[in-house]
């Protein structure tokens, strides 16, 4: 990701801002441009990303996954919303993921829509299908034409109204990922690692957690700890629960540890989602209740309607019976709806149906009235402006196209004399030909008249060549043909498979035996011609493109959602676990200060703790009673709270100014000892907003010391400006920098020089290079 770099020029300070209404709607597109070669390149749980767009004062991306998020779904492509901006607080969106025809249209079966969600640190940053299209059906399909197809991304971001700055952020430069939390978890059920509790459903077993089921669920809780909060005995060492099916109790564990439910298709999520809610209501799980009742709704049609609202009915479902009321207001589809079922079965059936039904007849004449009415006062004193003032504002609108791009090349060489060169250059020796470009590289054919060495003495050797080392490495597929005298190939060698072409050619070292040659016909007036065909791979690129050209105008955004699901509670269930240390199995003596934990917590979350607590060739100091004892030396108490927070919430406790600025560099120690690279991407990226010209010259010290690539390039942005490098420069001293901060003076010195040290080193480089390409 770019970073807007410091200006020098002073400006005059202005500002300004605006009124917003509380929603901005966006639309991008996205071009897959090179469909099969970006499939090839690209492996299952690898992705490419669109160009960023901005809704709502956000930034965002599209995940183009050409082989599925992961090998469960590696026969198809997976498509996902990414909200790249990082934030403190949860941003509630509604989006659609469509695919489009070749009229730019969306096709109806391959269009994804998506209610409300909370976009935060605590809950997912990237939500869409994992299984959007089958590769198979979409290379079938006229939706793929030239090896093209788009995707558009329609997003409605809901704000609340108030003040805002219209000035766009910068792009953060330490870019934080999204939460790991629910990952970690959903790995710990799938190796059910320190599990002690056995459920026996539908006559299969599964393994669970006792502590992560009571921070879940006050119903799990009572069973599994009882009334006081401390192990239940009396559990048997295997529980029966027989009222519900196997399948079910295993979405409901797997909505338990990561907070949201497993892929299910059509009819079985119609079978699942009512059985989940009735468990969700067992349990006491209000948003499991909430997100299968929101997921039911997408299922509402003429066939399941009457089926629905009864059950909606039934189980206190109001956003479920909202949609299928919603869906009568169309009274074709009302009448359709009796016609099918019949009157008779609806009474026997569905008795409490019959009540709304009646309803939406007696009041479908009323209703018509009124909006006959209010068009009519509207057509007298006009329609009502937005709550800015003006006109709504459009949707903002983007596009762009990720390409995988080949360019494909031909040279002829021209042999002239081939009797006196071949006498001419012996066995090893090469004639070059004059260099050609293709695919923004230099090349030539290397052509070796009496073979390449001596194992090929009676053949013509031939290759293909880069004039200079790449040291990416180019990726090419080439062939050599000898043409007749008209011109057309007679021979011909293909290489197959892509070459990686670095310092060294690809070809043959036996195109061509001599003596067969000299029969062919290609061989008149002691002259010959061979052509070389090649296709460069590029490399994989996203660009932006004219929206205008590249879709049509967007569709209305969608209408606001029937039930709101609330954010991901998953964060708070396990803080509860760490304030009331329930269940807990291991104690921490840090700094003559105890702390409880739970090892299944500790190790889903780093690996040298999982290391530490479940390998038995490790030796741990640990007391003979129930809960293990392990002493750590080398982290202050305040930070192993910090550290613990993090590990069961996903973000920092509150810190102030002066406490930040000391604590976090020790969490970005702590989270390389314990290998937990997202808390030290957030902790680097806290430290950048706390470089000033008191703290610089020892931030980058710290950067340098512990590779914080992002922090360093904040220094360094600080010091763009001479006055505040002046300042630095005479406030530390040359020689207290020399004593204190040796590693840093390099970088210091190529700032006040105003020549870069990275790019002289980068010149020389290159002149080195060149030299030794020669």
């Amino acid at each position: 990701m770019s970073t807007a770099s410091a200006s020098t020029v002073s400006k005059l300070l202005m500002s300004a801002s605006t009124i917003v209404s509380n929603t901005e709607s966006g639309q991008h597109l996205l071009k897959i441009d090179g469909y099969s070669r970006i499939k090839d390149a690209i492996t299952t749980g690898n992705h490419v990303q669109s160009s960023s767009f901005s809704v709502g004062g956000y930034s965002w991306c599209i995940y183009y996954y050409p082989n599925g998020v992961s090998s469960s779904v590696s026969d198809y492509i997976s498509v996902r919303l990414v909200l790249v901006t990082y934030v403190n607080q949860s941003v509630r969106a509604q989006f659609m993921l469509s695919l489009l025809n070749q009229d730019g249209e969306a096709v109806p079966s391959y269009t994804y829509n998506y209610g409300v969600q909370s976009f935060s640190r605590y809950s997912s940053w990237e939500l869409g299908p994992w299984r959007f299209i089958q590769k198979a059906v979409l290379e079938r399909s006229d939706y793929l034409a030239d090896n093209c197809f788009s995707i558009r991304c329609d997003v409605t971001v809901f704000k609340d109204v108030g003040n805002i700055s219209p000035t766009p952020s910068p792009s953060p430069l330490v870019l934080v990922p999204p939460s790991d939390l629910i990952r970690h978890l959903g790995g710990l059920l799938a190796t059910v690692e320190g599990a002690d509790v056995v459920f026996e459903v539908d006559g299969k077993t599964f393994l669970a957690h006792r502590n992560v089921l009571a921070a879940r669920s006050p119903v799990f809780r009572a069973e599994l700890f009882g009334s006081a909060g401390k192990e239940n005995n009396s559990v048997a060492a295997t529980i029966c629960v027989d009222d519900m099916e196997a399948h079910d109790f295993g979405a409901l564990l797997h909505f338990m540890y990561t907070d949201s439910l497993p892929e299910m298709k059509g009819g079985e999520a119609v079978a699942m989602l009512p059985d989940l809610i009735a468990a969700a209501d067992k349990y006491k799980m209000e948003r499991l209740r909430l997100v299968c009742e929101d997921k039911l709704c997408e299922y509402v049609n003429v066939r399941t309607a009457a089926a629905m609202l009864a059950f909606a009915e039934e189980h206190q479902c109001h956003g479920l019976k909202k949609k299928c009321l919603q869906l009568l207001d169309d009274p074709a589809i009302l009448r359709k709806i009796v016609e099918t079922e019949g009157l008779d079965y609806l009474t026997k059936s569905y008795p409490s149906v019959l009540k709304d039904l009646i309803a939406k007849f007696a009041t479908k004449v009323c209703a018509t009235r009124i909006k006959d009415i209010k068009r009519e006062e509207n057509t007298l004193i006009g329609l009502p402006m937005s709550i800015t003032g003006g006109t709504p504002r459009p949707p903002l609108r983007s596009a762009s196209t990720v390409i995988a791009g080949t360019e494909s090349g031909q040279h002829l060489l021209k042999i002239e004399g081939y009797s006196r060169i071949k006498e001419e250059f012996p066995n090893g020796k090469e004639i070059k030909s004059r260099s050609f470009h293709v695919g923004g590289h230099s090349w030539h054919i290397s052509y070796y008249p009496s073979g390449y060495n001596s194992d090929n003495a009676n053949c013509v050797s031939i290759f293909l060549q880069l004039d200079r080392k790449v040291e990416k490495g180019v990726k090419a597929n080439y062939s050599f043909s000898l043409l007749d005298r008209a011109g057309r190939p007679s021979y011909t060698l293909r290489s197959g498979e892509p070459s990686i072409f670095i310092d060294i050619g690809w070809g043959w070292r036996c195109l061509i035996e001599k003596d067969k040659l000299e029969k062919l016909d290609c061989l008149w007036d002691d002259c010959f011609t061979i052509m070389c065909d090649f296709n460069v791979f590029k490399e994989l690129r996203t660009e932006d493109i004219d929206i205008i050209a590249a879709t049509p105008p967007p569709l209305p955004p969608p209408p606001p959602p029937t039930i709101m699901v609330p954010p991901s509670d998953l964060h708070r269930h396990l803080g509860g676990l760490l304030t009331t240390e329930e269940g807990a199995d291991v104690m921490f003596e840090v700094d003559g200060k105890t702390f409880k934990s739970h090892k299944w917590v500790l190790a889903a979350r780093s690996p040298m703790f999982r290391e530490k607590l479940f390998d038995p060739k490790k030796e741990i100091a640990a007391t003979s009673g129930a809960v293990d004892v392990i002493h750590i030396n080398n982290i202050e108490a305040q930070d192993f709270v910090a550290l613990l927070c993090y590990m069961y919430t996903d973000s920092l406790p509150e810190m102030k100014g002066e406490e930040t600025v000391e604590m976090l560099p020790d969490l970005v120690a702590a989270a390389n000892r314990y290998k937990i690279d997202r808390l030290r991407l957030l902790c680097e990226h806290r430290l950048c907003e706390y470089v000033n010209e008191r703290t610089v010259v020892a931030m980058l010290a710290f950067a340098g010391e512990n590779h914080c690539d992002g922090l360093k390039k904040k220094c360094l942005c600080f010091l763009d400006d001479p006055i505040k490098l002046r300042e630095v420069m005479k406030a530390e001293g040359l020689e207290h920098l020399s004593k204190n901060y040796p590693s840093i003076l390099k970088d210091l010195i190529a700032k006040l020089a105003d020549a870069p040290t990275y790019l002289w080193q980068q010149n020389t480089s290159d002149h080195e290079y060149i030299i030794k390409g020669t």
